[in-house]
């Protein structure tokens, strides 16, 4: 059994969820798409503990909405640069 871990949900390919740690971004972890009830979208910021052989996914809501407005501010910067 791990303990709980967050990752952020880098890309769904061959049925699987390809997961990232985060925020280290070093290791990954693939889990089948099959496996998770719930539906989860690239970029998600999820917690991940395996129990039994399975795994519980829950995606962080608020780590995952602070992220994207980051990176959404990154990108108005840039295009403000480029101005």
């Amino acid at each position: 059994m791990m303990k709980k871990h967050q990752y952020t949900l880098d890309r769904i390919e061959n049925g699987c969820y390809v997961f990232i740690d985060y925020p280290a971004e070093e290791q990954t972890l693939l889990i089948e798409v099959s496996d998770d009830k719930d539906v989860l979208k690239e970029g998600d910021i999820v917690s991940i503990e395996e129990i039994d052989g399975s795994y519980a996914i829950e995606v962080l809501e608020k780590e995952t909405k602070d992220m994207k407005e980051n990176v959404q501010n990154l990108l108005d910067k840039l295009k403000n640069k480029k101005r």
